[in-house]
């Protein structure tokens, strides 16, 4: 039997922010391309602002050896 690998939508906090988002907007006349296009928009700035956030906090962390 051959293994099964089930992944599941939203599979991170990033994916389900960009969803939430985009499920929000007047997508009324929208086309399935830019559809895409505003997902992964949204996706990529979620994770960026994650990303500086994560880096902001680290790097305000005192070093200590």
């Amino acid at each position: 039997m051959d293994d099964v690998i089930l992944r599941s939508f939203p599979s991170n906090e990033c994916e389900a922010l960009a969803m939430l988002y985009v499920q929000n907007q007047d997508l009324s006349n929208v086309s399935p391309e830019e559809l895409l296009d505003k997902y992964q928009d949204a996706y990529e700035k979620i994770r960026e602002h994650k990303k500086k956030k994560r880096n902001a906090k680290w790097n305000s962390q005192p070093v200590s050896f």
